[in-house]
């Protein structure tokens, strides 16, 4: 991992960290290498020409990608080398100071931890403050206060620090605390702002489909009482194949629906209908609807079946269809993944206003004691 000397304490976590950097190199590689071999043998054992498209798409998207991430285990492999060698020089440069390190139960990220660090040899005019970069054992040895001997060249912000702590190392960075509190603020503030954001977009996504869950909902309901609703004579006034498109897995495709515009009388009242069937929509099915044009053509009489206690709700095709059911059923998967989503946004955005309000107390407690 380093060409220079390590100090003897750093040695066995580096080879550690040369031993997961293998084992990852290794982890991307199999994968890349199985994915490859599972589209190759499938596109030349079938023979189309559509799998070996496919394989070539894939070759195509699985490349640059595994580039990326080969950069990001090299990027990792040199962030944890330099990391080490600083660890390095101020280990053998610099005299250990006893000090006591306090964790605050803050971090910035995922990657680091906020502790208080007083100097037992003597008090710093400030407060002093510094971000530990977190590992396994690290954050178990952060989660109460420690006794440590510290390498440091100062205490100015910016300055690197390190100590080896129960065979762990806790490598970490000295903040100036206000600098520190105003880029934590601003980027709070900003992530709760597009979390509300994403909140209310998913939000009203959610409604609006819990609204046609509802509307299927109901059309499932009459298509059933259809079944012994009145009946009058009708005729076929207009038809027409309605195109658009329907999502079908993570593309578009065309779809169609057959629209049939009726009229009838009910007690010598002139009424007009256009429900084929209940539930009725686009769908990727062209001859069903083709065929439902052909059977209701214009000019043609039909059978109009009307609900007798409101004449003007009336379809041509009664009972229940699988277009409900399956309508319905997309409708709900959407409904629960938008809430899903929504939910654990809402989660997310509590955490972050939780530790903005420990944020604030942490800054007006450190205020106090200037």
């Amino acid at each position: 991992m380093t060409h220079q000397l390590l100090h003897p304490a750093l040695q066995k976590q580096a080879a550690v960290q040369r031993r997961l950097l293998r084992w990852l190199s290794l982890l991307l590689f199999l994968t890349a290498a199985s994915s490859t071999l599972f589209f190759t043998v499938r596109a030349f054992a079938s023979g189309q020409v559509a799998d070996l498209l496919l394989l070539a798409l894939m070759g195509l998207i699985l490349l640059p990608i595994m580039a990326l991430l080969g950069g990001l285990v090299w990027y990792l492999g040199r962030w944890q080398t330099r990391r080490f060698n600083t660890a390095n020089h101020l280990l053998r440069e610099c005299t250990p100071v006893m000090a006591r390190l306090t964790p605050t139960g803050l971090g910035a990220g995922r990657n680091s931890t906020l502790v208080a660090i007083e100097p037992l040899g003597g008090k710093p005019a400030a407060p002093l403050y510094a971000l530990i970069q977190t590992t396994f054992r690290a954050n178990r040895l952060l989660r109460h206060e420690l006794t440590i001997r510290w390498h440091c060249r100062d205490l100015k912000p910016g300055s690197n620090l390190v100590a080896l702590h129960e065979d762990a190392l806790l490598y970490g960075q000295i903040i100036d605390w206000p600098t520190h509190y105003r880029q934590m603020r601003r980027v709070m503030v900003g992530a709760i702002v597009a979390i509300a954001v994403i909140v209310v977009v998913l939000a009203t996504l959610a409604v609006g489909d819990y609204g046609r869950y509802r509307q299927f909902e109901q059309e499932l309901q009459w298509a059933e009482a259809s079944r012994s609703w009145s009946q009058a004579s009708g005729r076929v006034e207009r038809v027409e194949l309605i195109t658009g498109t329907v999502a079908k897995g993570k593309s578009q495709v065309p779809a169609y629906q057959a629209h049939i515009e009726f009229t009838y009388a009910v007690a010598d009242i002139a009424q007009r209908g256009d429900t084929l069937y209940f539930c009725n929509r686009l769908a990727d099915d062209r001859p069903s609807a083709e065929a439902w044009l052909a059977k209701y053509p214009a000019g043609s009489p039909v059978a109009v079946h009307y609900d007798p206690a409101d004449p003007a709700r009336a379809v041509l095709a009664a009972g229940v269809t699988t277009a409900c059911a399956s309508a319905m059923e997309e409708q709900r998967l959407e409904v629960i993944l938008f809430s899903v989503v929504t939910g654990l946004l809402l989660v997310l955005g509590l955490v972050m206003g939780s530790e903005w309000r420990k944020y604030g107390q942490l800054n007006a407690a450190i205020n106090r004691s200037y």
